[in-house]
C-alpha cells in the first residue's frame, strides 16, 4: 500500500513539476516579448504638438512629421517671408533664417538680404493672402498659393496670384527648410 501511495505522489508531483515548467516557460516567453516591445520602442519617440491656430494635434517623430505640422511650419514661414513691410523685413528675416539648413542658409540669406535692401530703398510692403495648402509629409513638401498684393507708401502697386514651394528635410526632430521657391504659373 505504501508503495501505491509513494507512487501515486510521485506521479501528482510530476504533473505539477510539468504545469510549473509549462507556467515557467509561458512566463519565459511573455518577458521575451515584452523585451522585444520595449527595445522596439525605445528608439522611438513622439512628439505632439499643438501650434498656435491648429484645432488639431500636430506629430513630429525621427522618422517624419504629419500634414498639419508641415503646413503650420510653412504657413508660419510663408508668413514671416511675405507679409513684410521696410520696418519689419530684418526681423522676419532673422525668423526665417532659424529655421534653415545649414547648406541652405548662406545662399537664402543672400537672397533675403537682397531683397530687404530692395523693400527698404523702394518703401514696399506687401502682404500675402493664402488660398489653398497643400503638403506631402514623405517628402517633406509643401506649396502654398494665394494672392501676392505690394504696396508703395498706401498706394497698391500690384495683386497677382502666386504659387510657392516649401521644401524642408528633418535633422533630429527640428525641421529645417532647404528650399522657398515662387512656382512658375502653367
Amino acid at each position: 500500500m505504501e508503495y501505491k501511495n509513494a507512487r501515486s505522489l510521485i506521479a501528482r508531483l510530476a504533473n505539477q513539476v510539468k504545469l510549473l515548467s509549462a507556467a515557467i516557460a509561458g512566463l519565459l516567453l511573455c518577458n521575451a516579448l515584452l523585451g522585444l516591445l520595449l527595445w522596439h520602442q525605445s528608439g522611438r519617440k513622439d512628439i505632439v504638438l499643438i501650434p498656435a491656430g491648429l484645432k488639431q494635434k500636430a506629430n513630429i517623430t525621427q522618422s517624419g512629421v504629419n500634414s498639419a505640422y508641415l503646413e503650420s511650419m510653412a504657413m508660419m514661414l510663408v508668413n514671416d517671408r511675405l507679409n513684410i513691410t521696410p520696418e519689419n523685413v530684418a526681423g522676419s528675416n532673422q525668423d526665417l533664417l532659424t529655421f534653415v539648413e545649414p547648406g541652405f542658409y548662406h545662399a537664402f540669406k543672400k537672397q533675403l538680404a537682397t531683397d530687404a535692401t530692395a523693400i527698404k530703398s523702394g518703401k514696399i510692403a506687401s502682404s500675402f493672402y493664402v488660398n489653398r495648402v497643400r503638403s506631402n509629409p514623405k517628402s517633406l513638401m509643401v506649396v502654398v498659393s494665394g494672392q501676392l498684393k505690394r504696396w508703395v507708401g498706401e498706394r497698391l502697386i500690384g495683386s497677382e496670384a502666386k504659387r510657392y514651394q516649401l521644401t524642408f528635410s528633418m535633422s533630429g526632430y527640428q525641421l529645417l527648410l532647404t528650399a522657398f521657391q515662387e512656382l512658375k504659373k502653367t
